[in-house]
């Protein structure tokens, strides 16, 4: 870990340690969810054909590679302006919970995501982390009107295009399984030395 990436991880353990506890805050938004699923989730990768050339201005075709790594694909940065707009929203609570929780942006705050479906309601989920400045979230792309969903022990509403944020490591607990989320996490670039470049985008 270079000087300034260790300078930035003693400020934010040296903020951590002076901060006072704050009491578990989700906080909320909502995105329109209109084709997310037809244009963004469920597209299919495009291919490149790879040639070598052998001689002259003669190719031989070598494989077909897809323009995306699959593993490593992060869906909050697709080219699409639903996505985009819930991009800007997830950024908005991200400013509102750094403020709550007395945090600076000035390390930088990058993004991941990942899509789910088919959940299970008889088992809580986690998704990694462990306390600020760790976030995770959800973004309820396919929800009943009246579905809810637990974080931390309450219970929230979370109809399609509700959109959670909450500190890292907190117990999740879906009332409804046939539903389909983007579920992300956001860290400070601290904290995403040995993360794939591809599958974290910067936020703030």
């Amino acid at each position: 870990m270079g000087k300034e990436l260790e300078d930035s991880m003693g400020n934010l353990e040296e903020a951590l340690l002076e901060r006072e506890l704050k009491p578990f805050m989700v906080f909320k938004g909502s995105s329109n969810t209109k084709n997310i699923l037809n244009d963004v989730i469920n597209k299919k990768l495009a291919f490149d054909d790879i040639h070598k050339f052998t001689a002259g201005s003669k190719a031989d075709f070598v494989e077909s590679r897809p323009v995306e790594d699959p593993y490593a694909k992060n869906y909050l940065g697709a080219y699409n302006k639903q996505i985009n707009q819930a991009f800007q929203v997830i950024r908005g609570l991200l400013t509102e919970a750094l403020k709550y929780y007395e945090l600076s942006s000035k390390a930088g705050y990058y993004i991941s995501s990942d899509y789910v479906e088919d959940v299970r309601t008889d088992v809580w989920y986690d998704m990694g982390g462990t306390r600020v400045p760790c976030f995770s979230g959800i973004y309820f792309l396919e929800s009943l009107e009246d579905s809810t969903t637990s974080i931390n022990g309450v219970l929230y509403p979370t109809p399609a295009g509700t959109i959670l944020l909450f500190e890292a490591g907190k117990k999740i607990i879906y009332g409804e399984e046939g539903i389909k989320l983007l579920t992300f996490n956001i860290a400070p670039v601290p904290m995403l030395e040995r993360q794939y470049p591809q599958k974290w985008i910067p936020i703030l």
